[in-house]
């Protein structure tokens, strides 16, 4: 077989092999490799350093076990740059109530009792609570009422010192540092505290929400923002303490190091052989369990095998998850929001109008029934229009920021190239003018243009998030589970 033939028909199996072990490698062994600062990392280092001891920050971790490997290093971080400078941490959840409080201990104790701080006297962990928006707006004048008056325990405020003096995030709270992977994130933090409180909002993300967040930097809205596993390691760069974020960091660089390799390799066959440019195959599906750790590092083992082939393994875990997850989210709806609202607001407060919402809300499944499918349309009309009418009329606050951060001097390249991009963007957009020629035919193309980059950045932020992924299973399988790793 010819040398470029090779080089197009290398088995997969080989490429997932080579990815894993060189991922697998710098887990083991940290190489320490560098990794440049940027200057939304260094903004939200500069934020905290710039408070005075005895300040408080007000942490939201809501990450699940998915992004947990690029966010729980990242509030690491923060409690070893707080501490040192003695400043107080409240942390809660309002995304992940069966790991989110655990992952705010795992994170935060470690470091606390390595610097000699207390529990309740330095820091607390409020826990996983419901309802995020209401929660929120409580506690801008009752942090204590938002939390249920207890700790992640179920102990009671009263029984922490620095409890004593943190009442309300109005008045006592200087910073509120939100990890998040969607919803609750910037957004209702910005548009239900920060804004109306005038409290300085930063934090991280997983690297997929990067692109989505820029708006929110550029108009100063969020002070710094730490993006992915490299913010995080970014992050224990400036604390000057390495650790599970620049382990993984070393994990993804030699992770690229291999990818653009292999991408050259295929390039090196296609130029050879002038044949179709090789296609990238398969899709794995990584599944979170909770039934134990040796469990759990089966059942990722099992799913990881459809690396190998499609195979029964694969399919039994497949299916368990989907089950698992509707399952879950159906019994948690039903407990969480359903039982509350007909118990507490329909049946004790005798708020019987609510029922009205509600039946136009099941309207939704007439979409299943021949014939009934337009009432579908309804309670869509409605959300749509609330939602819209609801940001226009009472949370201009967040977007007009970032309206009039479109206006800029056209002083420097950045300013230039982004205020064109912005022009030609609105252009592609514009479908009642005809396109054939002039500014506007030209206006189309370069929107086009800048749209393909745009998305294109998007996608490396995905896959960058997706080898974290990896790098957080392999770590479970090889810390937790099999304690091969420290």
């Amino acid at each position: 077989m010819p040398l470029y033939e090779r080089l197009l028909k290398i088995d997969q199996r080989i490429v997932y092999i080579l990815v894993i072990l060189a991922m697998l490698i710098p887990m083991i062994k940290p190489m320490g490799l560098p990794i440049g600062v940027s200057e939304n990392t260094r903004k939200v280092y500069n934020l905290i350093e710039s408070l005075p001891a005895g300040s408080v920050i007000l942490v939201s971790h809501d990450t699940g076990p998915g992004n947990a490997p690029e966010l729980n290093p990242m509030l690491t971080a923060l409690a070893r740059q707080a501490f040192r400078k003695n400043l107080k941490i409240v942390a809660m959840c309002f995304f992940d109530n069966a790991n989110g409080p655990q992952f705010i201990q795992d994170s935060i104790e470690p470091v606390a009792t390595e610097m000699g701080k207390e529990y309740g006297k330095d820091w607390i962990n409020l826990g996983f609570k419901l309802q995020a928006v209401q929660t929120m707006k409580m506690m801008i004048t009752d942090l204590w009422g938002g939390a249920m008056n207890v700790d992640w325990s179920g102990k009671p405020l009263s029984e922490f010192p620095m409890m004593a003096n943190i009442k309300s995030i109005k008045n006592d709270v200087a910073v509120i540092f939100e990890t998040t992977v969607g919803t609750p994130g910037y957004g209702e933090w910005m548009t239900y505290v920060s804004e109306p409180a005038g409290k300085p909002l930063t934090g991280g993300a997983s690297l997929t929400m990067y692109s989505g967040v820029q708006q929110y930097i550029r108009s100063g809205q969020l002070k710094g923002f730490l993006g992915g596993m490299r913010g995080a390691a970014e992050y224990e760069q400036l604390v000057k303490k390495p650790g599970k974020g620049s382990a993984g960091m070393d994990s993804q660089s030699i992770g690229h190091l291999i990818v653009i390799g292999l991408i050259i390799i295929g390039n090196i066959g296609y130029f050879m052989q002038k044949k179709a440019a090789l296609q990238s195959k398969g899709a794995v599906t990584y599944v979170s369990a909770q039934t134990g750790l040796y469990i759990g590092a089966l059942l990722t083992i099992m799913a990881w095998s459809f690396l190998y082939k499609e195979n029964p393994f694969f399919r039994f875990t497949e299916h368990l998850y989907i089950g698992l997850v509707t399952a879950y989210g159906v019994g948690y709806t039903y407990h969480n929001n359903l039982v509350p609202i007909v118990t507490k607001d329909i049946v004790q407060k005798g708020g019987y109008s609510l029922i009205i919402p509600a039946v136009v809300g099941l309207l939704i499944y007439a979409r299943y029934v021949r014939g009934w499918v337009w009432l579908s349309r309804i309670p869509m009309a409605f959300w749509i229009g609330y939602g819209a009418g609801y940001s226009l009329a009472f949370t201009p606050a967040v977007f007009m920021k970032q309206i009039f951060d479109s206006f800029i001097r056209l002083n420097t390249i950045n300013n230039i190239i982004y205020f064109l991009v912005v022009v030609t963007a609105v252009m592609f957009f514009i479908f009642t003018v005809k396109k054939e020629s002039g500014p506007m035919k030209w206006g189309h193309y370069a929107g086009r243009y800048g749209l393909m980059i745009a998305f294109g950045s998007a996608f490396g932020s995905i896959t960058m998030a997706y080898l974290s992924l990896i790098i957080g299973r392999l770590g479970y399988i090889l810390r937790d589970a099999l304690h091969l790793i420290k």
